[in-house]
């Protein structure tokens, strides 16, 4: 969202915009290595229990 007469051109972000994806890509990435380490974690115990 821009504001009134910014010379954005269409398709282009914003620096605010590019800012809030930043902020919002962060918690993603960090959501997707735990879930990463949680996933190999229950791999080993999977194997760890069958022994």
């Amino acid at each position: 969202m821009t504001s009134i007469g910014a010379s954005v051109p269409p398709g282009e972000l914003t620096t605010a915009e590019r800012e809030e994806l930043r902020w919002l890509r962060r918690p993603a990435a960090e959501q997707a290595e735990t879930i990463e380490v949680l996933r190999k974690a229950a791999l080993y115990s999977a194997k760890e229990s069958d022994r």
